[in-house]
């Protein structure tokens, strides 16, 4: 028997860097020990006149995770002026974010990895606990 399911889909998490381009895709993931940039944010900020600072670094290799993932080069970081979420709260804003850049996307993406999401107080401990007091086993 098939019933009609309701889709409960993910919040859309939006963000502004350094005021000026939107990113529609930033994604937060606790398994990501990084955080990176797509080379299509790098490419929107330089195109909106923004001046983001981009380090040379020497090459590190970065694993996503997943069957069809192949291991990326990257040798750059670029340092994010300013990050902001617009949230229920009011606006949330990092500031001086360095990010890897991964040169070979083109979309406007930008991922923050575990490091950037316990400075925002993540904690999977809380996490487990909140859920715990939701529902009881």
């Amino acid at each position: 028997m098939r019933t009609n399911a309701v889709k409960v889909g993910r919040e859309d998490l939006t963000a502004t860097v350094d005021g000026v381009v939107p990113v529609r895709a930033s994604l937060l993931d606790s398994g990501a020990d990084l955080s990176v940039a797509s080379g299509g944010l790098v490419s929107a900020l330089l195109a909106a006149g923004a001046a983001p600072e981009i380090i040379v670094m020497g090459p590190t290799t970065l694993r996503p995770y997943g069957t069809d993932s192949r291991p990326i080069t990257v040798t750059k970081q670029v340092r994010l002026g300013r990050l902001e979420f617009n949230t229920g709260c009011g606006p949330l804003m990092l500031r001086g974010l360095r990010v890897w850049i991964d040169e070979a996307e083109a979309a406007v993406e930008l991922t923050l990895g575990l490091p950037v999401m316990q400075k925002l107080g993540y904690s999977e401990q809380t996490l487990l606990e909140n859920a715990r007091r939701q529902q009881a086993v």
